[in-house]
């Protein structure tokens, strides 16, 4: 039996060579590959799931995929949705790194899904998609407004340019050589006038923004396992702009639940300021968190909470 070629690759710059090419994200492979995913993801979807998870409370996760587009059909943006169901009944943004932030040694096992919960996380994608599309249309009316500004001042200069001929040619008489150049340049200002139109109904089509339905790609509950050191950042974001402002810092950003960082602040100079809340009956960070907050460690603070204050403050590095 005849077997596939093979073609090794790594993105790892140090271990690229002359037969091994490193493959970043602009490489047309990872393009490639890329456009396989999604023809696979759109045949399938995945059922219904419970793992064990290190977090304080029961989580259900809506995975869902988010597709915008223009009036042209040209894709605008594409974009993974977690959304989560607290025990509560209310619904938070969960950030990507929180599938990345701990290993799941645990099996995924099936589960029944509940219809009401199934809705309600349905119309937050809905409502996160809807967000999602009027940010989008708001960037690209002020972009569309700058180019149609542009066509009309081009066109127009044109048009000025013609009628400035045509007025020329008129006072100079009616013999056949000017009446030809006149019609001729009638004939140009009309096709500027129709180019100007088609032009002007693109435009018209691109700044037409449509969201499709959100598409569900998995249901996964979380169920607490362990002790969790994290804390969800809506429940604790009063407290932390409060004491920031104590600091003399503004809170410029709050992240979604088990991001790598929860808050980020600045002082009036820019100075930055990453935070992330921890519970304090509990341990400190992981090393696989830590490694993956080096590049900000430096800015890097972690707070610790004890009956709903924070009852300390530390640099990264004393962790």
């Amino acid at each position: 039996e005849e077997m596939a070629e093979s073609y090794p690759f790594t993105s790892d710059p140090q271990l690229a060579e002359e037969k091994i090419p490193m493959v970043d994200s602009d490489h047309p492979l990872f393009h490639f590959a890329k456009r396989l995913t999604e023809v696979e993801m759109e045949k399938t979807a995945m059922s219904n799931y419970q793992v064990s998870y290190p977090c304080q409370e029961r989580l259900i996760v809506d995975i869902s995929q988010c597709t915008v587009t223009d009036g042209t059909g040209k894709e605008q943006k594409q974009q993974i949705l977690y959304n989560a169901l607290r025990e509560n009944g209310n619904v938070i943004s969960v950030d990507p790194y929180w599938i990345f932030s701990v290993l799941l040694t645990d099996e995924l096992t099936e589960k029944e899904s509940q219809p009401e919960e199934e809705c309600q996380l349905r119309q937050e994608a809905l409502k996160s998609a809807i967000k999602i599309r009027e940010s989008i249309k708001n960037q690209r009316n002020q972009q569309l407004e700058k180019v149609k500004d542009y066509l009309l001042k081009t066109f127009t200069y044109q048009s000025d340019k013609i009628l400035d001929k045509l007025l020329e040619y008129q006072e100079q008489g009616h013999d056949p050589n000017q009446v030809i150049r006149i019609n001729q340049l009638n004939a140009q200002l009309k096709d500027i006038e129709i180019r100007k139109q088609e032009r002007l109904s693109e435009l018209e089509r691109q700044s037409s923004i449509i969201t499709k339905p959100p598409k569900r790609i998995a249901l996964i509950e979380l169920a607490p396992k362990g002790v969790s050191s994290r804390i969800i950042p809506e429940d604790v974001q009063q407290t932390i702009e409060e004491y920031e402002r104590s600091q003399g810092r503004m809170i410029v950003k709050t992240f979604g639940a088990f991001a790598l960082v929860d808050f980020y602040s600045e002082r009036y100079n820019g100075e930055p300021h990453f935070i992330i809340v921890k519970d304090g009956n509990t341990e400190g960070l992981s090393e696989e968190h830590k490694r993956d907050l080096q590049e900000i460690a430096a800015y890097t603070h972690v707070y610790t909470m004890i009956d709903g204050k924070v009852a300390e403050q530390q640099p990264l590095g004393e962790q």
